[in-house]
């Protein structure tokens, strides 16, 4: 199942990257992304965060909407471990 969903990634971004010019990709541990998001927004100098390049239509599996929840998730709590 695993290699099934980094095929079909790497086929994704083969798709979405054939246009663009230069392309840098970074690829991190997913539990390493959600720390660094949850770091991220309990720094107090963060003000806005924007989730973009979202579309659910786009991804038959459902595990793009449930990345962006979890990833919503994440935001909020790192706002709430702000020190007051």
């Amino acid at each position: 199942m695993a290699s099934d969903q980094c095929i079909s990634l790497k086929k994704h971004l083969t798709n979405y990257t054939r246009d663009m010019d230069p392309v840098i990709l970074i690829f991190m541990a997913v539990q390493d992304f959600f720390v660094a998001v949850r770091r991220l927004s309990a720094e107090p100098r963060v003000r806005l965060i924007d989730l973009t390049e979202w579309d659910p239509p786009l991804d038959p599996s459902d595990l793009s909407g449930l990345t962006a929840a979890r990833w919503v998730a994440e935001c909020l709590s790192g706002f709430e471990m702000r020190s007051s």
